[in-house]
């Protein structure tokens, strides 16, 4: 799954966009049954609070201080299979 601001690669575009940075579509997001979700903890932890109250489980990365930590945070996604669709 997505958010709407993925268009690469364009594969992406075909798959379910369950919404953007700040808002969900939750008839989207309730279909799909997703296992984990994964957001920053900037601006996103009011959301990442109101995913968690529905019972979805949500992991918030906190922001990255630069784009080292940016990169760490993939290979911390990649080298543990989290399994993101």
């Amino acid at each position: 799954m997505f958010s709407t601001f993925c268009k690469k690669p364009e594969e992406a575009k075909k798959l379910p966009q369950v919404g953007g940075y700040l808002s969900v579509n939750y008839e989207i997001l309730d279909s799909l049954k997703p296992n984990l979700i994964l957001l920053d903890s900037g601006i996103q932890n009011a959301l990442a609070f109101e995913l968690n109250r529905k019972g979805y489980n949500v992991f918030p990365f906190p922001l990255p201080q630069s784009l080292y930590g940016s990169n760490g945070y993939y290979n911390c996604v990649r080298s543990n299979s989290f399994c993101i669709r």
